[in-house]
């Protein structure tokens, strides 16, 4: 009787440990999902860029050329927060989901690749923000004050 009920409860043990074991289909799904996971917690993120990068050229504006260290650096975070921009643009435009006629090692592959590159997108655009929301927190009051009057001529 003992034997019985240990053989039953070994199969059934062994019938849950591979009914939960995740098919390959399963793998890609969640592989695509935390790609589109990092991808959708960055992405609100792009209005907060636009409005620095547009921010830090009002003050590009009103800096006279005699001080070229403060316009290069305004330059700099500008470029920056648009190439933060163009690689979010660029990665979005070249993310395929894997077709089936690839094999799933190889789509697998592609989603691991997509996910550290999306990785690195998120990392450079939460940089980029950080470092112009710096600049600006630091910005002399004499630019800031030069560039909002600016802005309301616009």
């Amino acid at each position: 009787m003992i034997k019985n009920q240990l053989v039953v409860m070994l199969f059934l043990l062994s019938f849950c440990l591979f009914s939960c074991e995740d098919t390959e289909g399963d793998k890609l799904v969640k592989l695509h999902n935390d790609v589109i996971a990092v991808h959708d917690e960055v992405m609100p993120q792009k209005a907060e860029l636009n409005r620095l990068k547009r921010q830090l050229k009002s003050y590009k504006d009103v800096v006279s050329d005699e001080n070229a260290d403060l316009k290069d650096s305004l330059i700099n975070g500008i470029l920056l927060l648009s190439k933060s921009e163009d690689l979010m643009t660029d990665w979005m435009a070249n993310y395929k989901y894997p077709n089936e006629e690839i094999k799933t090692e190889q789509m697998i592959e592609y989603l691991v690749g997509q996910k550290d590159s999306i990785k690195l997108v998120a990392e450079n655009f939460k940089m980029s923000i950080a470092i112009a929301q710096s600049f600006l927190k630091n910005a002399p009051d004499s630019i800031k004050n030069s560039a909002s009057k600016t802005d309301v001529k616009h």
